[in-house]
């Protein structure tokens, strides 16, 4: 199993992370855009490629969720909260199935079409949002990045309502 870290900037105006593998050297790009009420970011390659973008849904009430979509905008799938104080994730307007299992702080396992694509974890001892992300070598980590951008954003809406 191969490792990547995603974790957020200290300062950042729009929510920007870093994606790096375990020796520090960066991976991807994710840009956050400051005025946006959706939280939109953008996921991209060293080469400035879009691959995915993601933004919350608006307006939400009481279980919030986000769309990711490719890189021409087309809709990947919706990430869903359903239960609030453990969050557990469903995903649904997708081709493919998808199913998110477990918990944040012990790692949720992500399958997809029956084969595990990899694992989520949030380490709440870092003084930021950190996620460690945990995928077998023949995968690619980018719709894995995705959704764990989706779920921190969820989060963060979580926190913005609650206040």
């Amino acid at each position: 199993m191969k490792k990547i870290i995603v974790k957020n900037k200290f300062v950042s105006w729009g929510g920007s992370s870093k994606v790096e593998d375990e020796a520090g050297n960066a991976l991807y790009e994710v840009k956050g855009h400051a005025f946006s009420w959706t939280r939109r970011k953008t996921l991209r390659d060293l080469s400035g490629n879009v691959l995915y973008k993601i933004r919350n849904k608006w307006p939400t009430f009481i279980m919030h969720s986000a769309y990711i979509t490719d890189g021409s905008g087309n809709t990947v799938c919706r990430v869903k909260e359903t239960l609030k104080f453990n969050h557990f994730f469903t995903v649904d307007e997708t081709r493919d199935d998808i199913q998110i299992t477990g918990y944040i702080s012990q790692g949720l396992q992500v399958v997809r079409n029956g084969v595990l694509i990899g694992t989520i974890r949030k380490d709440f001892w870092k003084l930021r949002d950190y996620f460690v992300l945990e995928y077998p070598d023949m995968q690619d980590p980018a719709f894995l990045i995705a959704l764990t951008i989706a779920i921190d954003n969820i989060g963060d809406k979580n926190k913005s309502s609650s206040t």
